[in-house]
């Protein structure tokens, strides 16, 4: 994913996952999740924090001040595919499509945390 577009497409998923996050499910969790998106050749790193508290989660681009309980780190073009719930995270950490740095129970736990678009069975990792 390495396009003059890919901040605004990174931006723009990170912005709407608040908005599928199962307020219910999520009741009691408290972390904050770190995604480091990369470009092919780890050359380029964008940055994005999920925070989840109260039932609620906020994102904001670069990392924030509150240390991530997990740090998941995916290249580009498999990230948006587990957004498009095109890829199951689970299967991409265990192919080592993706790294996970710090609580792995916590990342583990993200999958059943969120709806994906337009499908009630499917669900998206952070």
């Amino acid at each position: 994913m390495a396009t003059p577009l890919r901040r605004i497409v990174l931006d723009t998923i990170f912005w709407q996952m608040p908005r599928y996050l199962d307020s219910r499910r999520a009741r009691g969790v408290e972390a904050t999740v770190r995604w480091r998106v990369t470009a092919r050749g780890g050359q380029t790193v964008d940055t994005y924090d999920l925070m989840l508290a109260d039932g609620r989660a906020r994102s904001r681009r670069g990392p924030g001040a509150t240390e991530p309980a997990v740090t998941i780190t995916v290249d580009g073009a498999r990230f948006l595919q587990i957004a498009a719930g095109a890829a199951d995270p689970m299967a991409a950490d265990s192919k080592g499509e993706l790294a996970i740095a710090g609580d792995i129970m916590a990342a583990a736990r993200l999958v059943s945390l969120f709806r994906m678009p337009g499908s009630a069975s499917r669900r998206l990792a952070g």
